[in-house]
């Protein structure tokens, strides 16, 4: 069977259609092409599924290459109303109310999840999924980051004219001419 790498990228149906039960990555620049199918698990790391023999097999290497595997598409996420994310899902994460950093859900069964830094997925963590000091959010969006920016610059105050507040946004790098100049 001939799989469409940018199909299975983006479309969680056809994912669903071709893969093994349990599947949670796929690994397109597989050597062996019998077991580009990986999981990873909580209990058992990195798993590669054997089409000839139809079960999973340990696959200690899968941390090496995890980076380049191909996760399961997204279900959609909201927010901290949708529980946590699930696998695949970039957003942002505190423990016990402390800063908040970008991560990437690797793994989570609703009983445990592992979840990597955004930008450095080698930087790992686990925890158990009922942890009542784990708190996740959506990314911020470029609009969202931008106001926030100029809000804690100090750039806009009280009882400021329309002029002032367009120049004081010029000035803050937040403010573009319309048509993109």
């Amino acid at each position: 069977m001939t799989i469409n790498i940018e199909r299975l990228k983006t479309d969680r149906a056809y994912w669903d259609s071709v893969a093994p039960e349990g599947a949670t990555h796929y690994d397109a620049n597989d050597g062996e092409p019998e077991c580009p199918w990986m999981r990873l698990s909580a209990e058992y790391g990195w798993e590669a599924w054997n089409s000839d023999r139809k079960y999973w097999i340990d696959d200690a290497s899968g941390d090496d290459y995890a980076a380049a595997y191909i996760p399961r598409p997204a279900k959609k996420w909201s927010g901290p109303e949708d529980g946590l994310p699930p696998v695949g899902v970039e957003f942002e994460f505190s423990l016990n109310g402390m800063s908040w950093d970008d991560r990437v859900m690797l793994f989570n069964d609703g009983i445990s999840c592992l979840m990597a830094l955004k930008n450095y997925p080698a930087s790992r963590w686990h925890y158990k999924c009922d942890d009542s000091d784990i708190r996740c959010r959506p990314l911020k969006t470029e609009k969202e980051r931008v106001v926030e920016a100029v809000l804690a610059s100090g750039a806009l105050h009280d009882f400021m004219d329309l002029d002032e507040i367009a120049e004081a946004l010029y000035d803050a790098g937040a403010l573009k001419m319309p048509g993109g100049e």
